[in-house]
C-alpha cells in the first residue's frame, strides 16, 4: 500500500489479504493456480491454512512484468501509478478515521 501511495508500480500475487487494495487498475497481478499447505517449520506447521504456490508460470509472469516496467522506464515512458495514489488516499489514516466516525 505504501508503494502504491508513492505512485510506484506494484507486482504482486492475486492472492490473500492485499487483494483488498491491489487490483488490476493499480497493480500488476500474478495469477495463482495452486495452493500448498502453510508450512515453514517454525511458525506454520501445515495444520491449517494454505499459501499461494509459486511455480514456473508465476515466476514467468513476474519476469514479464519486471521486463515490461524496465523497458518503459528505459524508454522514458514509465508513468506514475495514478490509480495507486488514489488507492493510498482512500486507505489513508485520515480517511479511515472519517469512515469509522461515520459509524460511531
Amino acid at each position: 500500500l505504501e508503494m502504491l501511495s508513492c505512485g510506484k508500480h506494484v507486482i504482486t500475487t492475486n492472492y490473500s489479504a492485499h487483494t483488498e487494495f491491489c487490483h488490476p487498475d493499480n497493480s500488476l497481478l500474478i495469477d495463482i493456480e495452486q495452493h500448498e499447505m502453510a508450512y515453514d517449520g517454525q511458525w506454520f506447521h501445515g495444520k491449517c491454512g494454505k499459501w499461494a504456490n509459486i511455480g514456473s508460470n508465476q515466476i514467468e509472469q513476474a519476469v514479464h512484468y519486471c521486463r515490461m516496467i524496465h523497458n518503459e522506464k528505459q524508454s522514458g515512458n514509465l508513468k506514475i501509478n495514478d490509480e495507486g495514489i488514489k488507492t493510498g488516499q482512500y486507505f489513508s489514516w485520515d480517511n479511515s478515521a472519517k469512515k469509522i466516525l461515520n459509524y460511531v
